[in-house]
């Protein structure tokens, strides 16, 4: 059986390296799933689209878990063109008394210019739904995991980023089907609040205690899915191992 596992730095940072999602769930089903990961750091979800469907279709995963957002609703003082643009000024000593000073005045930016964001919600919603028909014409179930919240101290830092948070995580709520799991936060992390799981409080990134929630609940969900399919076909659905045929006639 194999999983697809799609995502930005939140799912591969952790207080410990070892005990992030996509090893806790190797480690669960115990070499009875090959996990596919397609995780890169600052991606945007309009990056990993392509990379998506070809795997999707190269390797036909029974299941897929898409964890996107951070990247593409937070609240930035620069445009993605700006931002390749100050990459390439010199000298170098210029170019780091700017970043030094949007750092420095980085709120009061991005509040005098308004939402800036690296995939508006309409391109996010089109890459995302992209994404998931072609997971679907291979009979992939998918789970989308929560953009989770973040604390005070960085919305300070970066205005209005938990109210583009809710407004990503109701477009992905609203892909939910018969095969497509959208995950809310409180399925998760019940009533915790940003101090409690991020790694900092200026850090988006996720606690241990979090990648091990997350990485239950999926072993859970995959579960139960293949649990489901077998009752429904059981001749067409069975564990790795069971038959030589693909196991992932999942609807």
């Amino acid at each position: 059986m194999k999983v697809l596992i799609v995502g930005n730095s939140v799912s591969q940072k952790s207080n410990t390296k070892e005990k992030v999602y996509p090893k806790l769930l190797r480690k669960k089903f115990k070499g009875k799933i090959n996990v596919i990961e397609l995780i890169r750091d600052g991606n945007s979800v309009r990056d990993f689209e392509k990379g998506t469907i070809d795997i999707l279709h190269a390797h036909t995963p029974q299941f897929m878990v898409l964890q996107v957002g951070h990247v593409d609703c937070a609240p930035r003082p620069l445009k993605r063109g700006e931002r390749d643009k100050l990459s390439g000024v010199r000298p170098k000593w210029l170019r780091n008394q700017i970043i030094r000073l949007i750092h420095n005045h980085r709120p009061s930016i991005i509040r005098r210019r308004g939402l800036i964001q690296f995939t508006p919600l309409p391109i996010f919603k089109t890459s995302v739904a992209s994404i998931l028909a072609n997971a679907h014409s291979e009979n992939c179930y998918v789970f989308i995991l929560p953009i989770t919240r973040v604390s005070t101290r960085q919305e300070i830092r970066e205005p209005w980023y938990n109210r583009e948070i809710k407004r990503y995580n109701d477009a992905l709520r609203g892909f939910s089907s018969g095969c497509v799991r959208f995950i809310d936060q409180e399925e998760l992390l019940a009533d915790s609040i940003p101090d409690e799981y991020c790694l900092a409080p200026e850090d988006l990134h996720l606690k241990d205690f979090v990648h091990q929630r997350i990485a239950d609940y999926l072993e859970k969900g995959i579960k139960g899915v293949l649990a489901a399919n077998r009752r429904a076909c059981p001749a067409s659905l069975r564990w790795p191992g069971d038959s030589g045929k693909r196991d992932a006639r999942l609807f």
